[in-house]
């Protein structure tokens, strides 16, 4: 640029150029469940957006993956014995008839795990010959999403003796079904 006077002049330009963001999450959640992010709540699968200005005014934008897992199937659920009464302290058993491949099956009592895992293998699978009169619960968790349900609550009882007299020649005992 040139002056009036035919000389040359200089100008000087002090710009500043100030970071705007971008954030992108992913985030992956089990169907039933939600996530709070930026200030809301999300339980659907999509693309979720978030924008801000920073103190420069430039853009600050987030951007939320979201994925929602299913949850293990449902499956069937069978004691033995069938009625879930123990006779002469005698163990229970819990059977799946139904179980999914690759999925994974336990049984907790009072939220402890009480038996092992066991991995589906598309049949019947037994959770053991292990159960004593008490209540258990039936856990599975989809090794494909890592959700998991509890399947179903289980109860034993004991059947016990109560005798009646304890005079010998009264002697008299009744059968009945306990309750834990």
């Amino acid at each position: 640029m040139q002056a009036i006077t035919s000389s040359d002049s200089i100008i000087t330009i002090n710009l500043f150029i100030n970071d705007s963001y971008s954030f992108i999450e992913f985030n992956s959640i089990c169907s039933g469940d939600s996530i709070f992010w930026q200030g809301n709540y999300y339980s659907n699968n999509g693309q979720f957006y978030a924008n801000y200005s920073t103190n420069s005014g430039c853009d600050s934008n987030y951007t939320l993956n979201l994925t929602v897992n299913p949850l293990p199937q449902i499956v069937n659920i069978i004691t033995n014995p069938s009625n879930g009464v123990l006779l002469n302290s005698n163990l229970g058993e819990i059977i799946i008839t139904n179980s999914i491949v690759s999925d994974s099956y336990w049984v907790s009592k009072d939220s402890i795990a009480y038996s092992g895992i066991f991995t589906g293998n598309g049949t019947s699978l037994s959770l053991g010959n292990i159960y004593t009169p008490d209540t258990f619960e039936v856990w599975s968790k989809n090794n494909n999403t890592a959700c998991f349900i509890k399947q179903s609550e289980i109860v034993f009882i004991e059947q016990f003796n109560i005798s009646t007299s304890t005079n010998p020649t009264n002697a008299g005992s009744v059968t009945g079904v306990g309750h834990l």
